[in-house]
């Protein structure tokens, strides 16, 4: 019997490494050894995003500014929601009419439909009683032949069978009307009865218990009368923009629809949510229309988009995208320079320099428009009033803050003054 000497499992094999050492393979012209690879740089770190799903949260958003912007916009979404709740309660939405329509309900089924069987039944009493009248007066004649007085005797008895049998009826079922009223009367006060007495022993008191009670039967009463009698509820989307309401995507096509610039089967291909601005006073989106449809329908339809908003024309501002068929729209809040105006930002600076370009004024969108003056001239036009001089004093304030600015004055032919500015040599 011989015994063969084995190799222990951990220890190294000098024939695998060997074999392993002197492997080759083919690559094309013939074989070669095989290199083991050398990893240079290590494997990039995977992403923890790696489909890009996490939201982007700006960095302003963190900021004194981004926590000022969203209380402005919180600010007025309140307001908005204040106005959309005054006037909501002079129609059939507002919560006076909610609770009478749900007491009105509350009532009706509490009668429920047996008044039919009781105005039924009392109509075939009416009828037997008349019935039972008629044959009383026809046996009540004298003159007639003793055969036929019993015949009239005989249709009287049956009349009053028929007319105490229709009576009975009556009775009967005004009977079973009452014990099912009384019931469901039960079911509408019972939970009244918990919510005072349960309001009572919470609060110790029972003027404020009965406040909490009234105010939760308005609740509930409210609910029920909800939906109006067309069978309509009540939703932000059917209050106009003017009127307090929002923009969102549903009123933005319900707009376009009625402008006619959509049809019933049409919708617009949203590129961005429907949101109001970083400081709250304006609603921007940018969509495309539908395919097909050139950017000149949508952008003459601006009155009747203004109209369909409930706003002024001058609010709605539509702009031409990247590609035909692309809308950039701007809906302000107000109505543009109607408010407080701003301080301009040439009397908070100490000096300018007019070879730079100097701020002229606002846009509608409340953003700077910056001019330069440099080897150009200006001519200001319109009509009295509409800031002609202002705008002129604009470009005077900003060359008389350049130090190297020499302003001189002269006389025209009839007497009147112009100024002009020039620019010294540094």
């Amino acid at each position: 019997m011989s015994t063969h000497e084995t190799t222990p499992a951990g220890a190294p094999d000098p024939e695998w490494d060997a074999l392993i050492a002197n492997a080759s393979v083919w690559d094309g012209d013939g074989f070669r050894p095989t290199v083991a690879a050398v990893v240079a740089n290590p494997l990039p770190e995977v992403s923890a995003d790696p489909a890009g799903t996490i939201p982007l949260t700006p960095a302003w958003v963190k900021s004194g500014a981004g926590w000022k912007g969203r209380g402005r916009v919180a600010r007025v979404n309140s307001v908005h929601g204040f106005r959309r709740w005054v006037r909501r309660q002079g129609g059939e939405h507002g919560h006076a009419a909610q609770v009478w329509r749900g007491f009105a309900r509350t009532t009706r089924w509490v009668k429920g439909v047996e008044g039919g069987d009781i105005d039924r039944a009392k109509h075939e009493a009416r009828r037997a009683q008349e019935a039972y009248r008629a044959a009383r007066r026809a046996y009540a004649h004298k003159l007639i032949p003793g055969d036929k007085k019993n015949k009239l005797a005989k249709v009287m008895d049956d009349a009053s069978k028929d007319s105490a049998a229709a009576m009975t009826a009556l009775v009967k079922v005004r009977k079973a009307t009452r014990a099912r009223r009384a019931w469901r009367a039960s079911a509408v006060a019972a939970p009244l009865v918990a919510a005072e007495v349960g309001s009572v022993l919470a609060l110790g008191d029972i003027t404020n218990g009965s406040l909490v009670a009234c105010a939760a039967t308005s609740f509930v009463l409210a609910l029920i009368g909800r939906r109006t009698e067309a069978g309509e509820t009540w939703t932000s989307d059917s209050v106009a923009l003017g009127d307090g309401g929002k923009l969102t995507d549903e009123t933005l096509n319900a707009a376009y629809r009625d402008a006619g610039v959509l049809k019933d089967d049409q919708v617009l291909k949203l590129l961005s949510p429907v949101a109001l601005t970083r400081d709250g006073d304006a609603y921007e989106v940018v969509f495309d229309l539908p395919s097909g449809m050139p950017t000149d329908k949508a952008l003459s339809a601006v009155k009747g988009l203004a109209s369909a908003m409930g706003v002024s024309i001058t609010q709605v501002h539509q702009g031409r995208g990247e590609r035909e068929g692309r809308i950039h729209l701007r809906v302000n809040l107000r109505i543009p320079f109607t408010g407080k105006p701003s301080p301009g930002p040439l009397l908070t600076v100490g000096r300018m320099d007019l070879f730079k370009p100097v701020p002229m004024g606002v846009s509608m969108r409340g953003k700077s428009i910056e001019t330069d003056w440099v080897e150009r001239s200006g001519l200001f036009g319109g009509e009295p009033g509409a800031g002609k001089s202002a705008a002129v004093n604009n470009v005077l304030l900003a060359a008389a803050l350049d130090p190297s600015t020499r302003l001189t004055s002269r006389t025209g032919r009839r007497g009147s003054t112009s100024s002009r500015s020039s620019r010294l040599p540094r």
